[in-house]
């Protein structure tokens, strides 16, 4: 996790531009960046898959509001 370190550089232009350098292996970071977006994207703890219903769609949430898309 604490492989990669973020810098700031400044360009030529006088912008502060922040990155990260690793020069090890960080694969435990990035896949704790992408399970935090997943969690961000997907929220409730819900896992994908064959564990719980899909999320319905909008035309199946107003259908059983017994509403319309095209009105």
């Amino acid at each position: 996790m604490t492989a990669p370190h973020r810098i700031t550089d400044t360009t030529k232009a006088g912008h502060k531009v922040g990155r990260y350098v690793s020069e090890r292996a960080d694969h435990y970071f990035f896949a704790e960046t992408f399970d935090l977006l997943a969690r961000a994207v997907r929220p409730g703890g819900y896992p994908v898959g064959g564990w719980s219903d899909p999320p319905i769609t909008l035309s199946e949430e107003l259908r059983r509001r017994g509403r319309s898309l095209f009105h």
